[in-house]
């Protein structure tokens, strides 16, 4: 797409896209399989109808976060740094993508696989039927107990929302406070690994070449 746009790349911008997209693609599949799992299969046999609902529980959250990381990297395709503007707008065209492909071809590969779990059949060797004995009972984990006996109910306290509120305002308007002071720039040497030839090559052009005022 960037390469009909004569949009070039840079090679920080090949290693690093994919593990962001991994990185945010992982947690919302996730959420997708975890939404889906808590869906009732005694009241919603249907298979589509059961991925409809997930998807309604836990699809503007994916929307929201999709839409919040592309609009954030795209201010960044604003900046006037070639390779800043470079990544950021090679990262807002995968996130968006990748948003794409959550909501289509994953949900449909989930689908495929609910079939093949509601015919008792191996995950990696679908060919094989397992025997209905082999099946255990899902139980609650520890971690959603905790979250939704303690965590949750102490959360959604009156006086703990506004402590939480008084505590994101402070934070928030400290660092804005601090935003004037934060110097701009990244030191060339700490973008390239210590045993590199050139770190020595930055390091000769600080100490010897630096000139001050006459």
């Amino acid at each position: 797409f960037f390469g009909y746009l004569r949009l070039a790349t840079t090679m920080l911008t090949i290693e690093v896209i994919p593990f962001l997209v991994l990185a945010v693609g992982v947690d919302n599949i996730f959420m997708l399989v975890h939404a889906f799992q808590r869906v009732n299969r005694v009241e919603t046999p249907n298979t589509a109808e059961a991925i409809g609902l997930a998807l309604g529980q836990i699809g503007p959250s994916i929307l929201l976060t999709s839409a919040s990381e592309c609009c954030c990297f795209a201010i960044g395709g604003l900046s006037p740094m070639p390779a800043v503007n470079t990544f950021a707008w090679y990262a807002t065209v995968a996130l968006f993508v990748d948003f794409v492909l959550q909501i289509t071809a994953f949900v449909a590969l989930m689908a495929i696989d609910e079939r093949r779990t509601a015919s008792g059949r191996l995950d990696l060797f679908c060919c094989i039927k397992a025997d209905k004995e082999s099946f255990k009972e899902e139980r609650t984990g520890i971690l959603e107990k905790l979250f939704g006996r303690y965590y949750a109910p102490f959360l959604m306290k009156k006086c703990v929302r506004l402590t939480v509120l008084a505590i994101f305002i402070v934070v928030s308007s400290l660092s804005l406070m601090v935003v004037p002071s934060v110097e701009p720039g990244l030191d060339q040497e700490l973008s390239m690994p210590k045993e590199s030839h050139l770190v020595k090559y930055f390091q000769f052009m600080a100490d010897l070449l630096w000139m001050g005022p006459p």
